[in-house]
């Protein structure tokens, strides 16, 4: 319990101490607007990884598939969704510039809607058809200007005990990387749900494996997958975590 208080402080700390960041980024960006992001990202980045190896507490953070990411274009990153950790341990561990597509709700969160907007993270309003489709417009446009934009699309965290189960992919997710043409990374989270959820509200250190699966464009699978591309998508996703829990045993 003693180690999730530090990490909300963590969070808490970040939060306020941070509006001074904020400010200075903001006036950084009036005179490079281009450069704020990367920026903003570092910042945040190495917060999250603060945060994540006090929640670890000296357990083992594996890190695979780096090299299957793409460095010269935008991406979208599918990955499974265990936990309000995923996106902490996940973050600081990106090597280009990436914003999420989040729930609407935490646009509610001023100082947390000012990070995310610096990031290029995107709300998705699931109950307002227009908006949701303006907000894959604008994150398909992000993708072809060379951000990648990570996407969680089952919707909201499983919580099947089974680590290797996955809820169903949302195809709409995939609209983006159809779109923009740009390739998929399916991305494998194994073990951030023991870390936190499994125990709410205590915090328990566990190992956790994050792996990046091989690259790949809608565009160019078989002609009887382009219209299964979330099933195919998932298929990848449960191999690596069922792979991961072979690697366990």
């Amino acid at each position: 319990m003693i180690r999730a208080v530090f990490c909300f402080i963590e969070i808490f700390l970040f939060l306020v101490l941070g509006l001074p960041v904020l400010l200075v980024l903001w006036i950084y960006q009036l005179f490079n607007p281009h450069r704020v992001s990367e920026r903003a990202q570092w910042y945040v980045a190495w917060i999250l990884g603060v945060i994540t190896r006090t929640a670890l507490g000296g357990k083992k953070l594996t890190v695979l598939g780096l090299e299957n990411i793409p460095r010269d274009e935008g991406v979208v990153f599918m990955g499974n969704h265990r936990s309000y950790f995923d996106i902490i341990c996940t973050y600081p561990i990106l090597p280009v510039q990436t914003g999420f597509l989040a729930k609407d709700g935490l646009y509610q969160v001023p100082s947390l809607r000012r990070w995310m907007q610096l990031l290029h993270c995107q709300f998705l309003d699931r109950k307002d058809i227009r908006k949701g489709m303006e907000t894959i417009k604008t994150c398909t446009e992000l993708v072809k200007n060379g951000t990648s934009i990570w996407v969680f699309p089952e919707g909201s965290r499983t919580k099947n005990p089974d680590p290797t189960a996955l809820s169903p992919f949302h195809a709409g997710s995939f609209k983006i990387a159809e779109r923009a043409n740009a390739y998929i990374v399916p991305v494998a989270i194994y073990g951030t749900d023991v870390l936190w959820e499994n125990q709410f509200p205590a915090v328990r250190p566990t190992d956790i494996t994050i792996e990046f699966g091989k690259p790949f464009r809608a565009s160019e699978l078989p002609q009887e997958m382009k219209k299964k591309v979330s099933e195919y998508t998932a298929a990848r996703i449960h191999e690596m975590l069922v792979e991961e829990e072979r690697r366990r045993a």
